[in-house]
């Protein structure tokens, strides 16, 4: 049985041939040099050194930590 849909090869273009990539161009690693330690203002490491404190009062006194907390809020209260 013929459908009449006959693959004529010949009609069909022609591909072009493939060529393969040339081969990438060697690398090498760069060199990394270390950066300069990042130092903290000293008003940040004071800040931290009293959270800390607190943090630490906190865990071992309370009331006591609650009595600084309140001292703190009252000095910087305006009179």
């Amino acid at each position: 049985m013929d459908l009449g849909e006959r693959l004529d090869l010949e009609m069909m273009p022609v591909m072009p041939t493939v060529t393969a990539l040339p081969p990438a161009p060697a690398t090498s690693a760069i060199p990394l040099t270390a950066l300069p330690p990042i130092v903290p203002p000293p008003a940040q490491v004071e800040a931290e050194r009293r959270r800390f404190e607190i943090d630490s009062m906190v865990a071992s006194n309370p009331e006591k930590a609650a009595d600084y907390l309140r001292g703190l809020m009252d000095d910087r209260q305006p009179v």
